[in-house]
């Protein structure tokens, strides 16, 4: 998926997102400590999807970027955080040729529907003010919270200004 360039992603809006067939490993514990651990066991399973079928269909897709949420009551402890680390998939696959037995690797349907996001750039240490005003803009259109917080990292992990869509799922109060 290529980054939506619009600047109106960086105020929060609404949009409809259909469920998507996704590749999900389970953290537990401080995401700056874990995030590598999941990433990786991530992109061989779903690489090897991708590798399989063009040796053997002869189709591709395009990787998606990692997505990740969050079903954390807000202030709990980084070293308690329960992380579902998923990239997409192509709707039609139904299992993983691989699997690391220490980074278990699973397929999840990941229910959408209509969602409020907002694009955030900047340190994911930053990310709190655009929490906050996607949850007063939630507020404000009538909507009310219907799933766990969830994140779409847009550019590569390291990248001077991170890209992040922050979303919730929502639906009318």
């Amino acid at each position: 998926m290529a980054l939506r360039a619009d600047k109106t992603l960086r105020e929060p809006h609404l949009t409809e997102m259909p469920s998507r067939r996704v590749a999900v490993l389970r953290t537990h514990g401080n995401p700056e400590k874990l995030s590598g651990d999941a990433m990786r066991p991530l992109w061989n399973a779903v690489n090897a999807v991708k590798h399989g079928r063009v040796a053997t269909r002869g189709d591709d897709f395009q990787l998606e970027p990692i997505r990740a949420r969050w079903p954390i009551d807000p202030g709990t402890s980084k070293e308690d955080w329960v992380g579902i680390w998923a990239i997409p998939l192509p709707d039609d696959v139904n299992a993983l040729p691989i699997d690391d037995p220490e980074h278990h690797v699973e397929i999840d349907t990941w229910e959408y529907g209509k969602v409020a996001e907002i694009l955030h750039e900047g340190s994911y240490g930053e990310e709190g003010r655009a929490v906050e005003t996607l949850r007063r803009f939630i507020d404000d259109e009538g909507y009310e919270i219907a799933g766990p917080f969830e994140e779409e990292y847009l550019a590569r992990p390291g990248a001077a200004v991170p890209k992040t869509f922050i979303r919730f799922r929502v639906k009318p109060r």
